[in-house]
């Protein structure tokens, strides 16, 4: 059984709290239970420093920070929740900001993006272990349904031919996304995106985030660059469709997408990052 632990947050969001940075405290003791098993003792947990005179955004940013992780990327994983439950992400950063996460289950909230050529002020990204990339994808959309109660999308995401044996593959948008249009989710025909496929479980399909490359904008440290992606939408691959089409040489594209042994870093040896 799938445990959402996004419920937990509107529960906070009605309590009182005599400083905006108590919400923010209290959220994490109750979102971290997993976080912090099998650590011999709290002093060797990732836990916040707890500052009174914060704002619950800052807050908000050090407490997502501390407990998300792409390595242990699972369906109860808080990291997974925000990336599929969430189908805008904050202006600054991939997951949601402080007044997005109070309105949960509403996520309609949507915020102006930050220009691509200005770094957030703290460095919060994600580091993408395990996921595999495809660069210079486009995106299409296909509409289904004449009414505006079934109308609902799905998506090709179009790779250079010969990436890893995969040109092209089919995707969903989530849940929580599934009623919007492609310029609400801001995919565009004339945008090249970066595709980063992830494989959850076995039993669950994997999930594709769209894009784009805000690598220029960012400093190198040291010598070993780093991809910066900055996340537009979240979607899942439609394993339906490639079964129904029963073209062989579509399970072998699927059987490639499915496999386990992802990379880790580009290529060139640059580290991936999910700002």
């Amino acid at each position: 059984m799938t445990t959402n632990r996004l419920d937990l947050i509107p529960e906070m969001a009605r309590r009182f709290a005599s400083k905006p940075a108590d919400q923010v405290a209290g959220l994490f003791f109750v979102l971290c239970a997993d976080h912090i098993k099998g650590t011999i003792s709290a002093r060797e947990a990732r836990f916040p420093k707890y500052i009174e005179s914060e704002s619950s955004e800052e807050g908000w940013e050090r407490l997502v920070h501390a407990i998300t992780d792409s390595d242990d990327m699972g369906i109860d994983c808080i990291t997974y929740q925000f990336l599929t439950r969430f189908p805008h992400s904050s202006a600054n950063h991939w997951f949601p900001s402080w007044e997005q996460a109070m309105r949960y289950p509403d996520v309609s909230l949507s915020e102006e993006q930050r220009p691509d050529s200005i770094p957030p002020r703290t460095d919060l990204s994600l580091r993408l272990r395990r996921a595999r990339l495809y660069l210079n994808c486009r995106v299409r959309a296909q509409c289904y349904g004449s009414k505006l109660s079934d109308k609902y999308y799905e998506y090709y995401v179009l790779a250079p031919e010969n990436v890893r044996g995969i040109s092209q593959f089919v995707v969903h948008p989530t849940k929580a996304a599934v009623r919007l249009e492609p310029q609400e989710l801001g995919i565009h025909d004339s945008e090249e995106y970066v595709a980063v496929t992830i494989l959850i479980a076995d039993e669950v399909e994997p999930i594709v985030i769209i894009c784009r490359d805000v690598s220029r904008w960012r400093p190198h440290q040291g010598n070993k660059a780093r991809l910066y992606l900055r996340k537009v939408a979240t979607f899942q691959v439609n394993t339906y469709y490639l079964w129904m089409h029963q073209d062989p040489d579509i399970f072998k594209r699927t059987e490639n997408l499915h496999r386990i042994d992802l990379v880790h870093t580009l290529p060139d040896g640059r580290s991936v990052y999910l700002e």
